[in-house]
């Protein structure tokens, strides 16, 4: 997914005919975050930091688009996708958006 968002940040930001990047969900949650329970009880430090760095690069990729950037949002917004959201200059929730990140949930 993240390979994708870039791809696609990379298409968007260099089309003139794009004007504004809107990132939406495709079924009732945006995001449900990442899924803890897959996590090793011993994971790989630099693998793991890896990761992390990969999901960061991409939610800056938002932050600083030199195009305006949009999230429209429903359902859970949590994690990286909370942060994902955050990171547009706007973002517009659906009256069911739950937002939060591990250990804070907010409606």
């Amino acid at each position: 997914m993240v390979e994708g968002l870039h791809r696609a940040m990379d298409r968007a930001e260099t089309d003139p005919e794009v004007r504004v990047i809107l990132i939406s969900g495709a079924g009732k949650p945006f995001s449900a975050g990442f899924d803890l329970g897959s996590m090793e009880e011993e994971p790989d430090r630099e693998a793991t930091r890896a990761m992390l760095q990969a999901d960061f690069d991409v939610i800056l990729r938002f932050w600083n688009s030199p195009k305006p950037t949009i999230s429209a949002v429903q359902g859970y917004v949590l994690g990286g996708g909370f942060e994902l959201a955050m990171a547009c200059d706007v973002t517009i929730a659906a009256e069911d958006a739950i937002f939060g990140n591990p250990g804070r949930i907010a409606r």
